[in-house]
């Protein structure tokens, strides 16, 4: 909440990365119907707003997941401290996102 703003959206990432919501569906009907429900209109504003929440963290869950590999950190950090390293990720590609709006991982 403290992080959204009219430049910014607030982003949470798990140390394991990004959770999408196609990373377990293996069913191509399932993640079809999936990738429908967010396009769905019914006329209702509130509805419509939910719709664009969830697309805009799909699309930046999956992009942050095709290219969080992509970053090489040279750091040692302390044994079991996965969250640092995923921290040391994330500003890894803050210059790769190339995303329209800042991102802000609180």
């Amino acid at each position: 909440m403290f992080c959204t703003g009219n430049n910014t959206l607030p982003a949470t990432v798990p140390p394991s990365g990004p959770a999408q919501l196609n990373a377990a569906v293996t069913d191509s009907n399932v993640q079809t119907a999936l990738n429908s429900l967010p396009t769905f209109s019914n006329g209702v504003q509130l509805v419509q707003a939910a719709n664009g929440i969830v697309t805009r963290g799909a699309n930046y869950a999956n992009t942050l997941a095709s290219q969080i590999s992509s970053v090489t950190i040279n750091t040692v950090f302390p044994a079991n401290n996965h969250q640092l390293l995923m921290v040391a990720k994330l500003i890894g590609l803050r210059n790769t996102l190339g995303m329209s709006r800042q991102i802000f991982f609180c």
